[in-house]
């Protein structure tokens, strides 16, 4: 806490800053949350500088848990805008570094990077391609050709967002879909920056927006690298739009001719009103997203199990389904592991046979 004081009461002051009790209340309230495991919810007005607050609380706890626990991982930050990523990259956090470089608080400069989709960089492949394809017509795009000719020249020059292209070329060059059989993968550049990010030593943070943050979650347990490294502090900024990004990311959509797939697959009659509430009906459409396809007797019978009453919430309903169902399944496999095979059976018995005469 000593330090976060001297940050915010010398360090800043002396290079332009105003103290502010808010900010580092707020600054506090966040290096809790950090080095003891906690959900800080902090809300600020504008102009409180909560940014520099969990750009210093951040630091600071880093630099504890690398001390205390040897964990050097990067903090991570999700913001929902692709300006205040930058911001943060190119300004915020460098200008940090600088200040406490000077009063010796940080040995070497901070060091940041921005975690993009993949969509965001140059494909060689694509460019190539596609320079292939218009050069056939010289004269109609010769500033487009111009301009992605000099991109061509620079292989390490893959941020398309740094170059002012319209987006309809955009989507013609950059990385989409799966990169397992390009005849570039060895020499691609993105390859190279995402092997070099992924084992950087001393990164402090990785910056990112709120869907690939999210989407990092949700496939971390796939058989593909995981988007992100991993972290031991994460930084939600602009949260008000996490829940929407969310809903992208982890929601399912259906239509009206989905649901009554559903019904046929679950066995509900053919006369169940969809447009009313349905508890059986939203719990079984629920079950089968989640990659439990219930039939209505299935669903019913675990539904029992769990004691699931009319007065049950859905969402109770199905977890306390997959619970009964789980356990259902672990007994029955117990059962067969338990039980001798049909060939053990059948020759215990030849052998008692023998034994016999």
């Amino acid at each position: 806490m000593q330090i976060i004081d001297s940050i915010f009461r010398v360090v800043l002051p002396d290079n332009g800053y105003n103290i502010r009790e808010e900010q580092i209340a707020l600054a506090k309230k966040m290096y809790i949350g950090f080095t003891e495991k906690q959900v800080a919810l902090c809300e600020a007005e504008v102009g409180t500088g909560k940014t520099l607050s969990y750009l210093v609380a951040a630091i600071v706890a880093k630099h504890h848990n690398n001390k205390v626990y040897a964990q050097n991982m990067p903090v991570t930050i999700t913001t929902s805008s692709i300006e205040l990523q930058k911001a943060l990259v190119e300004r915020e956090i460098p200008n940090l570094s600088r200040m406490l470089l000077d009063y010796y608080i940080i040995e070497e400069p901070l060091t940041a990077v921005l975690r993009k989709g993949k969509e965001h960089y140059l494909c060689q492949y694509r460019l190539e391609d596609f320079l292939r394809n218009i050069k056939q017509h010289p004269r109609k795009y010769a500033t487009t050709i111009a301009t992605l000719e000099k991109i061509a020249a620079h292989p390490q020059a893959i941020d398309l967002d740094k170059y002012n292209i319209a987006g309809s070329i955009k989507s013609r060059i950059c990385i989409k879909g799966s990169c397992a059989g390009c005849k570039l993968k060895r020499e691609c550049a993105y390859r190279e920056f995402c092997n070099a990010v992924d084992h950087a030593s001393g990164l402090d943070f990785q910056v990112t927006n709120h869907n690939m943050y999210l989407m990092s979650q949700k496939t971390r347990n796939d058989e593909h690298p995981p988007l992100l490294r991993s972290s031991a502090f994460i930084v939600v900024d602009e949260a008000h739009k996490f829940k929407e990004a969310a809903e992208d990311t982890f929601g399912e959509r259906m239509s009206e001719k989905d649901i009554e797939t559903f019904k046929t697959e679950m066995g509900l009659p053919a006369d169940v009103d969809t447009t009313i509430p349905n508890t059986e009906l939203s719990t079984g459409i629920m079950m089968k997203v989640s990659g439990y396809p219930f039939t209505l007797e299935e669903l019913r019978e675990y539904g029992l199990a769990a004691e699931i009453t009319e007065e049950t919430k859905w969402a109770d309903a199905q977890q306390a389904i997959m619970t009964a169902a789980n356990g259902k399944a672990a007994a029955e496999q117990a059962a067969a592991e338990a039980a001798p095979a049909e060939g053990e059976a059948t020759e215990e018995a030849e052998t008692s046979d023998g034994g016999a005469e």
